[in-house]
C-alpha cells in the first residue's frame, strides 16, 4: 500500500469513527403516540373532541393524533372467530372517520399503553351500541365500570333476542360453573386457571346464564 492510499484510508476511518459517534450520542426518541385527555366531563368538547381513522378490529382503532384506543368494558370476536368481520364492519359504518367523544374511567391505560375509553358520538355511547348489536360481550374489569349496567343491559338484550355472536350453538354445559370471589371472569369446575387462586373462596353458578347476568365473562382458557 502507498502512503498516499493508506492516508486516504485513515481519512476514511476517521470520518467512519465520528459519524458513529454522533450516530451513538443523538438522543433516541421514546415519544408515544399522543393520548387523549382525561375528559370526565364531556362537556368540555374541546380537549375531548377526537377522529378514528383506522379500525382494527371492532373494540380497537386508532384516533387522528395516533393513539390506539381499546372501548372499556367490551370484548369483539377476534380475527378467525365467528362474527369478526361483522364486528369490524359495525365500526367501520359507525365510527370511522368520525369525531368522537373520548371519556375514561379510573384507569386510562391498558398493559399495551392502549387507550381504555368509552366513545361517545353525540349521545349515542358506541361501547353500548357494539354489544348491543351483538357484536361484542360485555368484559368488566374492577377500576373500570362506570357504565357495567348499560352495557349489561345491552348484552342482555342481544342475548334474549339471540342476535350476533349469542345466536351461536352455546360451549358444551357443565353440571356447575364457579368464579374466584372478586373475580369478573367464570370458569368451568376443573379449568386450571382455577389454581392460581387455591385458598381463595369460590362462587358456584347452577346455570351459565348466572354469572352472565351478573356481568361475568367467560375464561378464555377453559371457554365455558
Amino acid at each position: 500500500m502507498t502512503r498516499k492510499s493508506a492516508n486516504i484510508w485513515l481519512a476514511l476511518s476517521a470520518i467512519m469513527i465520528v459519524i458513529s459517534i454522533i450516530l451513538f450520542l443523538l438522543p433516541v426518541s421514546t415519544k408515544k403516540p399522543e393520548i387523549p385527555t382525561d375528559v370526565h366531563n364531556r362537556s368540555d368538547k374541546a380537549d375531548s373532541v377526537s377522529v378514528v381513522t383506522r379500525i382494527i378490529d371492532g373494540d380497537t382503532f386508532v384516533l387522528s393524533g395516533g393513539a390506539q384506543v381499546r372501548l372499556i368494558g367490551v370484548d369483539s370476536p377476534e380475527k378467525g372467530q365467528p362474527f369478526y368481520e361483522s364486528a369490524r364492519a359495525f365500526a367501520e359504518s359507525t365510527i370511522l372517520g368520525s369525531p368522537v367523544v373520548i371519556e375514561f374511567d379510573e384507569e386510562p391505560l391498558d398493559n399495551y399503553d392502549r387507550a381504555l375509553a368509552y366513545i361517545f358520538m353525540d349521545s349515542i355511547l358506541y361501547n353500548e351500541e357494539i354489544v348491543r348489536a351483538g357484536l361484542a360481550s360485555v368484559y368488566l374489569f374492577k377500576n373500570n365500570r362506570k357504565y357495567a349496567s348499560k352495557l349489561l343491559s345491552a348484552q342482555k338484550s342481544a342475548r334474549e333476542t339471540g342476535t350476533g355472536i349469542w345466536s351461536l350453538d352455546p360451549p358444551s354445559p357443565e353440571e356447575h360453573y364457579v368464579s374466584v370471589e372478586g373475580s369478573f371472569r367464570f370458569h368451568r369446575p376443573l379449568c386450571p386457571n382455577l389454581k392460581k387462586s387455591a385458598g381463595t373462596a369460590l362462587r358456584r353458578f347452577a346455570t351459565r346464564e348466572e354469572p352472565l347476568d351478573l356481568g361475568l365473562s367467560p375464561c378464555r382458557f377453559c371457554r365455558p
